[in-house]
């Protein structure tokens, strides 16, 4: 839409400039017919119509640029706004638990958050839909993510629970009892199968690291105390 309009923008404007760099020109001529004794009425009238292809052409262009205008505020308003994303994925480092996470990858904040699962899911002995972040999260700020361990794939997909349902996500770009506040819904497919018979490589950083030689020293000290009480 913004380069349709962008090119049709220059075509206008080519135009308009053409026709009123001509205007002086048609004026002159007219002046040089006139001294010789031109039927200038003729001239006259192509004069007139010279002058509404320029009226036209720019009020063409005055209509292009307000178009122009409102896409661009239209883009910016939506680059501004917040995005939340929700989804149910296996852990990246422990590929046989599913977690949940919601993210905020919009330019701004995101307001009183809900999120309603159709049809609902297991989660211990409760249901998602009832999890008070789920129920109302006052903030969600621009670039922040929240992840938590939603259940074992394999334990899951053992039981007869609902493999795919549609989380719909509610939010508001300012606090709900805020004037200027625009209410902004987002419908996802979670499919628990999607992912499944995929391969996957547990890489470790220097936090595994660290949390393995800490390990290592406890079991250490355990060996040495019961040493000595021997």
């Amino acid at each position: 839409m913004k380069s349709y309009i962008q090119d049709n923008l220059i075509f206008v404007a080519l135009l308009v400039v053409i026709t009123v760099l001509f205007l002086p020109l048609t004026f002159y001529v007219y002046e040089q017919l006139k001294e010789i004794g031109w039927d200038t009425e003729k001239f006259a009238a192509l004069s007139s119509i010279a002058t509404s292809f320029a009226s036209i052409g720019t009020f063409i262009l005055l209509l292009f640029t307000f178009l122009t205008y409102k896409e661009t505020k239209r883009q910016r308003e939506a680059q501004e706004e917040p995005a939340v994303t929700i989804g149910i994925v296996p852990d990246s480092k422990t590929p046989n638990l599913f977690n949940l996470y919601l993210r905020n990858s919009g330019g701004s904040p995101a307001y009183d958050l809900t999120v309603k699962f159709d049809p609902d899911l297991p989660y211990g002995d409760i249901k998602l839909n009832e999890l008070p972040i789920l129920k109302r999260m006052p903030l969600l700020d621009k670039g922040e993510e929240v992840s938590f361990l939603y259940d074992s794939v394999i334990e899951y997909l053992a039981t007869n629970n609902p493999t795919k349902s549609i989380a719909n996500v509610t939010y508001y770009t300012l606090p709900k009892n805020s004037r200027l506040a625009r209410k902004k819904t987002r419908s996802f497919e979670i499919d628990l199968n999607l992912r499944m018979k995929q391969m996957h490589i547990v890489k470790k950083d220097m936090t595994d690291l660290v949390k393995e030689i800490q390990e290592l020293k406890q079991a250490f000290f355990i060996s040495k105390i019961e040493e000595k009480k021997n």
